[in-house]
């Protein structure tokens, strides 16, 4: 089941089951749009099939229409390259046959009805596949078929759309021949064969039913010889789709206040691989992946995919790179070359997707290999695998060289607290790869000693990582990092301070004060390098306001200031200081007595004697008056 159909049926549940009921009429209460599945940033090979699924509820049901780059689509027709439509469950798709570079763009879906509106995007990113010449500017040398991209296994609900796809080469091009348990398949309907550009061939099956499940083969032939790939199709009617919502039946142990429906059961979701991935072969145009396989104890259903997502370095945002990977091992094509990428893995089953497992080392690809020249014939030697591993050539990889530079956003002062372990980690671009030298105040630092506290690590050739265990006053200093290749050296200093645990020097005290002045605390801390200050009521965050304010009155005193204080305002005030050697917590308790109709304890009143002398003094007070 693909990433963009989990949790699918669940929410296609829920939009049954979340129309609340009005007090006397028995009639669903109008609500406005909201989207219960949405968009997400897909990134797409070239020539395949995309479907974006939406699913939106409201009362009275709410009309849709998708956007790209802000401008409404118009579908194509059941047969054009975009087919919008609406299935009997409520739920919207938007399917792009073909996919090319004008795909790309921002998609929106908008659902509105009287009550408001909802929104969902996502952006869609075409991976262009390398280009490889004609095979008749190659010389013509015919070739068998061959599977670059083989099918995969699916499962999928009841009536939810399958797509399988594959990836053929040859020379002439091989036409492809879909077969379902042993009979071929004949387009028309609800089953539709693509056939697009580059060898990429597609079997979309819109409304999957359970006669459709079984074995699929697609045969690729041409006049020098076969090849065939298979896999198999699950379906699975889910038991909510066999209970009626008409009141023969008691629904109660289904419903949630929130959803709808109970929630999946965490137990039968699929466990992430326990280590990340690992980089099994580079070459200069692909890597291979390998995984751990995720652990398959029950109730967890056995049948389990894995789904691979990828990200450019530094630290970009986690993208889909694909999904259905039926075993713990993957090529992964279309990286740039000179950029460094991470990779990360989930497991999928029929119940939902796992959380993400650790990231794998960075990488990248070598320069890819120059085409072959046959000097007898004075023409180019096709390859039989497009994505062979080939060595580099000097000559070629001239147009990649460049020299090395660190990326920027380097913290150039750190801190380390005594006997911590600091660790200093730098990105560095270059072709060839550099060689990385680590230097402490201009001396070479020993890393090859068995009793050294310091260890340096690289990995790919593009980020470097230096480790000091047991920090001290010793390894004060700055430190000097230096990649250097044929092309050009580049260096990144790094200033690396003793940091002490935070101390306040005043701590805070009990305090009483009235509703009628302004309510303040005062603390006076130190450390290196000057801790973090957060503020805290009953160990509950304080966030400043119009009412609240947080005040810094030179190197150590810090105060909390609460304007118009209420009674509500008394309890356990805390301050807490962080910085890198650790953190500090004073406390105190706090009583604001308020004053009027509110006021739950009377505050104590002065008495004040007015002497006769002085009220002489300031009137003139008659001897009549005074009697």
């Amino acid at each position: 089941m693909s990433p963009y159909h989990r949790e699918l049926e669940s929410e296609r549940d829920r939009t049954i089951g979340s129309r609340p009921l009005s007090e006397g009429n028995g009639e669903p209460e109008e609500c406005k749009p909201r989207i219960r599945r949405g968009l997400y940033n897909m990134s797409i090979h070239e020539g395949n099939v995309i479907e974006m699924i939406v699913c939106a509820t409201g009362i009275p049901t709410p009309t849709v229409k998708w956007y790209k780059d802000g401008q409404e689509i118009i579908g194509d027709g059941p047969d054009g390259k975009r087919v919008i439509f609406t299935d009997e469950r409520g739920i919207h798709h938007l399917v792009i046959v073909n996919a090319s570079p004008e795909d790309e763009g921002d998609y929106s879906l908008e659902a509105t009805n009287k009550l408001g509106s909802a929104k969902t995007e996502g952006s869609l990113n075409i991976i262009r596949p390398r280009h490889v010449a004609d095979s008749d500017d190659r010389g013509g040398m015919p070739f068998p078929p061959g599977f670059v991209r083989q099918l995969k296994n699916k499962h999928v609900f009841n009536h939810m759309p399958t797509i399988f796809d594959c990836l053929v080469v040859g020379h002439p091009a091989p036409e492809v021949e879909w077969f379902h348990n042993g009979k071929k398949i004949i387009p028309g309907g609800r089953i539709k064969i693509q056939s697009c550009g580059g060898g990429s061939h597609a079997l979309i099956i819109l409304d999957t039913t359970l006669e459709d499940a079984g074995e699929y083969v697609a045969v690729a032939k041409n006049s020098h010889g076969t090849a065939s790939s298979s896999a198999v199709l699950d379906v699975t009617v889910p038991f909510l789709d066999n209970i009626k919502f008409n009141g023969e039946i008691d629904v109660t142990p289904y419903l949630t206040e929130e959803y709808g429906f109970k929630k999946l059961n965490t137990a039968s979701l699929p466990t992430p691989p326990d280590r990340g991935p690992f980089i099994k072969e580079v070459t200069g145009h692909y890597l291979t992946l390998s995984w751990i396989p995720t652990k398959r104890a029950p109730p967890r259903y056995p049948q389990v995919t894995y789904v691979i997502e990828i990200r450019e370095l530094p630290e970009k945002e986690w993208t889909l790179l694909d999904y259905n990977i039926p075993e713990p091992v993957c090529k992964v094509r279309n990286l740039e070359i000179g950029k460094s990428y991470q990779f990360r893995v989930r497991a999928e089953n029929i119940y939902g997707i796992s959380d993400p497992s650790p990231a794998s080392p960075p990488s990248r690809l070598m320069a890819p290999p120059q085409p072959v020249f046959d000097r007898r014939t004075n023409k180019v030697i096709p390859l039989l695998d497009p994505y062979a591993e080939r060595a580099l050539d000097l000559k070629y990889s001239e147009q990649y060289a460049c020299a090395p530079w660190f990326s920027p956003g380097v913290v150039e002062k750190r801190y380390c607290a005594e006997n911590d372990t600091l660790t200093i980690i730098l990105n560095v671009s270059g072709f060839p790869d550099p060689d990385i030298k680590w230097k402490f105040r201009g001396w070479d630092i020993d890393t090859s000693s068995p009793t050294s506290k310091c260890k340096v690590y690289t990995y790919g050739g593009t980020e470097t990582t230096l480790a000091i265990t047991g920090f001290s006053k010793e390894n004060v200093g700055q430190y000097q990092c230096f990649a250097k290749n044929e092309y050009g050296e580049a260096q990144q200093n790094v200033l690396v301070d003793l940091a002490t645990r935070p101390n306040f020097i005043q701590s805070l005290t009990n305090k009483t004060f009235s509703s009628a002045q302004p309510m303040r605390l005062d603390v006076r801390v130190e450390g290196e390098p000057f801790p973090e200050l957060k503020w805290m009521k009953e160990w509950r965050p304080i966030v400043e306001s119009s009412r609240i304010k947080f005040v810094q009155d030179g190197p150590f005193l810090c105060s909390l200031i609460i304007n118009d204080p209420m009674w509500r305002d008394s309890g356990i005030y805390s301050c807490v200081a962080v910085n890198d050697a650790g953190q500090a917590t004073t406390s105190c308790t706090v009583t604001v007595e308020a004053e009027g109709d509110y006021n739950d304890v009377e505050l104590p009143r002065r008495r004040v004697t007015i002497e006769s002398r002085r009220v002489r003094e300031l009137y003139e007070i008659s001897e009549k008056d005074e009697k």
